[in-house]
């Protein structure tokens, strides 16, 4: 079933005592407050570990006229999903050292080379894992406790279980994924 924010935050919402939501606009207290915390709290959990639903690799085109300082030339940064963390920046399969600036990513490559970068991005709601959403709820249930009831003791209980949710969910939506293949290029062409 997919989600919506407002049903994401009611989820941790009633779970301590609080009224539902629709919406994140207006003025009570319930939606005052997620319309604050919902989206760090999503990117905290979602930058966490490297999610299968919020990953993505896309090969990088290089950008000509831009002033270059400690490398070779500039790529442009996917913008739609945008990156919230990159994991790695291959050149023919090799990763290599880089700097971002602004929208740009700066590394020893040309328009010769395969750029390719394996990053993290805001997934949304729709096609969370089910173990990741328990996760997220109950990391809002922890914040809603201390901001809306005001009560440490119930909230330090939700943070205890989320923790516990987290190593859950990152071993069901670890079990999604394959083995990297070991590239051995390097290593045969060495040997011939």
């Amino acid at each position: 079933m997919a989600l919506t924010k407002p049903e994401v935050a009611s989820k941790a919402l009633v779970m301590v005592g609080a009224n539902q939501i629709s919406s994140f606009d207006g003025s009570e207290i319930e939606k005052v407050v997620s319309r604050q915390i919902y989206e760090t709290i999503v990117e905290d959990c979602i930058g966490a570990y490297y999610w299968d639903f919020a990953s993505g690799s896309q090969q990088l085109v290089m950008v000509t006229g831009t002033t270059l300082v400690n490398f070779d030339n500039a790529f442009q940064l996917p913008t739609s999903p945008a990156p919230m963390t990159i994991e790695s920046v291959r050149v023919n399969g090799v990763e290599k050292k880089y700097d971002i600036f602004e929208d740009k990513l700066f590394i020893d490559a040309n328009e010769e080379n395969e750029v390719i970068l394996d990053y993290t991005f805001r997934a949304d709601e729709s096609t969370w894992h089910p173990a990741f959403t328990m996760w997220v709820v109950l990391s809002l249930a922890e914040a809603y406790a201390l901001s809306i009831t005001r009560k440490e003791e119930i909230a330090e209980a939700f943070g205890k279980k989320a923790e516990t949710q987290f190593a859950k969910a990152k071993a069901r939506v670890g079990k999604q994924t394959s083995n990297k293949a070991i590239r051995l290029t390097r290593l045969t062409s060495q040997t011939r």
